[in-house]
């Protein structure tokens, strides 16, 4: 089945789980749908004006870039989802990255599980996840789950590399898998500075939640080297009230 594609309405549907099928195409009209599951390649998702859908996780199984398809495609297919879990791969290296017109408006929780390939004094790839401030206005809850492929260089940040956007919402971020990767201190600098409101803030080196997860003794080395670059470059006395390392 290369598309699944149903003209008529379907009032009555509810859930919807959709998985690893080879589709090139998803377009139902949906208006009741509530919960959407979905794990497959980077496809046309259309689901009419589900205004109704409050919970959707997509797993993208894919070696590519996927950062513009999950901030073009994916938020204009879901853009009244009030929680949202997706798994997917992006570079350091910045492919392409337009911004969308669409906002996530009902967003309230947001968890990505992240995988990144690429140079690790890269930052650029890595930094565009800053945009999701801009796309999620009234997001409350931020989880990274990150799982990096390349060992830390430690370097200084650019501090200025992204303005701050000031988000007044946002209560809770938690980062795992932070290695020290320059992108992620620089990421994590601009959440913190942006996030006017934030509660707490959980650094954590230990790689969580993805699809690969490094045994904790081949892992420790990168363990050791994130929490070392967290405790360097975050720890500092703006940020005390809010910012946990765990180590």
């Amino acid at each position: 089945m290369d598309e699944l594609s149903i003209g008529q309405e379907l009032s009555r549907l509810h859930y919807l789980q959709v998985k690893y099928c080879i589709l090139q195409k998803l377009d139902i009209r949906a208006p009741n749908l509530t919960m959407f599951l979905f794990a497959g390649r980077m496809i046309p998702i259309l689901l009419g004006d589900a205004v109704k859908i409050s919970e959707a996780t997509v797993e993208l199984i894919t070696s590519s870039d996927c950062f513009s398809y999950v901030f073009t495609d994916l938020v204009d297919a879901l853009s009244h989802v009030s929680s949202l879990s997706i798994s997917f791969r992006i570079e350091t290296k910045v492919i392409k990255f337009v911004k969308n017109q669409t906002r996530l408006t009902n967003l309230r929780r947001l968890v990505l599980k992240i995988d990144i390939v690429g140079s690790p004094e890269v930052t650029g790839g890595i930094l565009r996840l800053a945009y999701l401030l801009e796309l999620a206005p009234a997001l409350e809850e931020l989880v990274l789950h990150m799982c990096c492929f390349d060992s830390a260089i430690d370097g200084e940040p650019n501090e200025d590399a992204y303005r701050p956007h000031p988000h007044h919402h946002l209560k809770t971020i938690k980062m795992t898998g932070f290695y020290g990767l320059l992108g992620q201190v620089e990421l994590a600098l601009y959440l913190l500075r942006s996030a006017t409101s934030l509660e707490r803030m959980i650094i954590d080196p230990v790689v969580r939640n993805n699809w690969f997860t490094p045994s904790m003794g081949g892992a420790k080395p990168n363990i050791d080297r994130g929490t070392s670059i967290a405790l360097n470059k975050l720890s500092r006395q703006e940020f005390r009230k809010v910012l946990d390392i765990l180590y």
